[in-house]
């Protein structure tokens, strides 16, 4: 359970620059217990910049960002939050499945200690929801890469995080994975835990959508139903595709 009742996510007036470039402006966000958002926006928004610079991967120049209701600086429950970065395997390519799923628990062990029953499980459990049983035992590198997506993800689920963020899980996954994942996460989500996801396509994900968050040059351009974000692109006068959710004025990059 979380340890606050508040949002279980909070930033405010977020600013970030990289090499002395501003790349976030002024953010400001929360995200409640299981609620789903979708941080949208062209290439070059500042998406992948903001979810690292919620969890301390970046510095930050101005602003403030809490965790479960404590300041980023003192927070040290990792345990509650799993994490899946743009796919980067290079790094665990001679590893097994299993070991890399498996490292998803580390948080939830004493150092040295074999792992329990309770993280054998967990780690069978996340092979399972994301369709890899049968390959817990091959190398990652063997691995096709929607495949090696899939096992990032289910390091995260092992986690049994209250917070999860992923960018661009679906990214080289096929539909019917992608709808496997909509259906963990539905899971996920029913039972309270907070998920936070990049997104350029939402594809099978749409149903589980509860807020979006589209970012353009840095700034928060819009914040509310997934829907009236779509209708607001039409309005503009953007041809919209129902997978596509970032109308055409959210595309771009940050100015510099």
């Amino acid at each position: 359970m979380s340890l606050t009742a508040g949002p279980v996510l909070s930033a405010a007036d977020v600013s970030v620059e990289l090499g002395g470039l501003p790349v976030l402006r002024g953010i400001t966000v929360a995200v409640q217990a299981g609620q789903a958002v979708a941080l949208l926006g062209g290439n070059g928004s500042g998406k992948s910049t903001l979810v690292r610079a919620l969890l301390g991967l970046v510095p930050i120049q101005r602003g403030s960002v809490e965790l479960f209701g404590q300041p980023l600086g003192s927070f040290r429950r990792w345990s509650a939050i799993g994490y899946v970065p743009q796919q980067s395997t290079a790094s665990l390519s001679g590893a097994k499945v299993k070991e890399v799923v498996a490292s998803g628990r580390l948080a939830h062990r004493r150092p040295f200690v074999p792992p329990r029953a309770a993280d054998r499980a967990a780690v069978t459990d996340a092979l399972e929801s994301v369709g890899l049983s049968d390959r817990a035992s091959d190398r990652l590198s063997v691995l096709s890469g929607g495949q090696q997506q899939r096992v990032l993800i289910a390091r995260a689920l092992a986690g049994q995080p209250e917070l999860l963020i992923l960018d661009e899980p679906t990214a080289g996954v096929d539909l019917a994975h992608q709808s496997a994942l909509a259906e963990v996460l539905s899971g996920l989500i029913h039972a309270g835990t907070a998920v936070v996801v990049v997104l350029h396509e939402v594809g099978a994900l749409a149903p589980l959508i509860d807020r979006a968050v589209a970012l353009r040059e840095g700034r928060v351009a819009y914040d509310g139903p997934l829907g009236a974000l779509a209708q607001t692109g039409q309005r503009a006068g953007h041809e919209h595709h129902p997978d596509v959710v970032v109308p055409g004025w959210l595309d771009g990059a940050v100015e510099r």
